[in-house]
């Protein structure tokens, strides 16, 4: 008959009066297997390929919805006298296939096992503290785990979720330990990261682990790494704190650390550590950074161009500009003989972008090319920068380009072309000398021109002659 849940709990009774350390084992046959056949398992069974060790105990995992996973838990009265240290427990695991040869299973459907401990009888819905999670296994593998309840528990159990990973197995458990650790120890929680700030706004807001001790000689003293704080009640901080022992043991407590104010740009980490009088020192990572101002620019612009009949500026074009963790406002410069706005209307060498709560979101730049300026390419990168920020650049290109040519069949392609007082002598050098694309206009002076075979291979070029009077005129 195949059985819908397993959860095996262990339970621990010690009196109030006595506490000797925990030590016991079983490997789940006829001498201490009884007490775990509970709900539908079957203890002291080479069946099904039998246990790690010879006999073992098992139950059946299988289909879908509830009887995939499965749940037990132990008679009481089989373990005694937690004294309060800190506790390792170990077992082994495997699963064989539920029909014969019963080939074992572990490596390739294993699903999912769950350890806690409570300190009072567990149920599915609540079965405690949880210990350690094991998503994957190999045959008869020995897992060890040790936790720390943190205080005397006079009913401890421990207890064993089972969910099915694939197939129709036995799940198994065998060679079970529990041993209670002698003398002094001390236990402590997680580590800590993203004790993190901005240049000049430190401290860096608190996070926090756990520490406890068991079987004590003496108060538990916990120091703070170099540039980090901590505290009990997250309010008065400090380099170090002792925790009171009453009655040989530190319940768990609650210790919150940060990152002092008043550091440098730069990454920081240390260790928390926790001693106390012939107990093994531990400790707790930490670690943490002071950010410093950070300015984010958008891509570069070209074509920023102009005509010189027209006198100028070029036409505007956008670019952004932001930042964070900023201690100043973001100042945008223009480079020489470029502008830059941010409404693109009132242009200037320079704007002010304006941060709040140390960020300015991103804002959009306009620039453009000067007027006024002679026939020639320009260049130059628009500067952002902030105190204590690296200053960062967006490249500008541009020019002021020849609109207007002149030719003038009594002219020379010596002369600049840029006025009819000064005009080539031929259409062909003319346009040569046009830049493509940009709206050039060549203006011919009444006359005959011999030229032959003017070919124009250039886009935008406008050819302007003088009426009637402007003859071609090739051999």
């Amino acid at each position: 008959m195949k059985n819908n849940y397993f959860f095996l709990s262990l339970a621990f009774f010690s009196f109030q009066f006595s506490f000797a350390q925990l030590n016991y084992t079983c490997d789940m046959s006829s001498g201490c297997g009884q007490y775990w056949d509970n709900n539908g398992f079957v203890d002291n069974s080479s069946a099904y390929g039998g246990g790690c060790d010879g006999v073992g105990l098992y139950d059946n995992v299988w289909g879908s919805g509830s009887s995939q996973v499965v749940e037990a838990w132990n008679s009481s009265n089989i373990l005694t006298s937690h004294a309060g240290s800190e506790i390792t427990l170990s077992f082994k695991t495997k699963l064989t296939d539920y029909y014969s040869p019963n080939t074992d299973r572990t490596s390739t459907e294993w699903g999912n096992l769950k350890v806690y401990y409570k300190s009072s009888t567990p149920t599915e819905a609540s079965p405690g503290t949880l210990i350690t999670t094991i998503n994957s296994s190999s045959s008869c593998a020995t897992h060890e785990v040790t936790f720390n309840p943190g205080s005397t528990i006079s009913n401890l159990f421990i207890s064993f979720i089972y969910t099915k990973g694939s197939g129709d197995n036995m799940f198994w458990i065998d060679t079970l330990s529990i041993q209670e650790a002698t003398g002094p120890s001390i236990s402590v929680g997680s580590a800590i990261t993203g004790l993190d700030y901005n240049l000049g706004s430190g401290p860096s807001t608190s996070q926090s682990t756990t520490v406890s001790g068991s079987s004590l000689e003496a108060d538990i003293t916990l120091d703070a790494p170099t540039n980090f704080e901590i505290s009990t009640d997250n309010s008065s901080f400090s380099n170090s704190v002792t925790l009171s022992s009453s009655g040989n043991i530190v319940n768990s407590t609650t210790i919150y650390a940060r990152l002092k104010s008043g550091l440098s740009i730069n990454s920081y980490s240390g260790n928390i550590t926790a001693s106390s009088t012939n107990a093994t020192n531990q400790t707790i990572s930490l670690s943490g950074s002071v950010a410093g101002p950070t300015i984010s620019v958008g891509s570069a612009i070209s074509g920023l161009n102009y005509g010189s009949g027209s006198g100028g500026p070029s036409t505007s074009q956008s670019t952004t500009v932001s930042g964070s963790a900023l201690v100043a406002n973001i100042t945008v410069s223009a480079p020489t003989n470029f502008e830059v706005s941010i409404d693109n209307s009132s242009f200037s060498d320079s704007v002010i972008l304006t941060q709040s709560g140390g960020s300015v979101s991103s804002t959009t730049i306009h620039a453009r090319l000067k007027s006024g300026l002679s026939v020639d390419n320009y260049s130059g990168n628009i500067t952002a920068s902030s105190t204590n920020a690296t200053s960062q650049t967006i490249s500008l290109l541009g020019s002021v380009y020849v609109d207007n040519y002149y030719v003038s069949a009594s002219g020379s392609n010596s002369y600049s072309g840029l006025t009819s007082e000064a005009p080539f002598a031929t259409v062909a050098y003319a346009l040569s000398q046009a830049t493509s694309g940009v709206g050039i206009t060549i203006n011919l002076a009444a006359g005959t021109y011999t030229e032959e075979n003017v070919q124009v291979t250039k886009s935008n070029i406008t050819i302007d002659g003088a009426g009637t009077s402007t003859i071609f005129d090739g051999n």
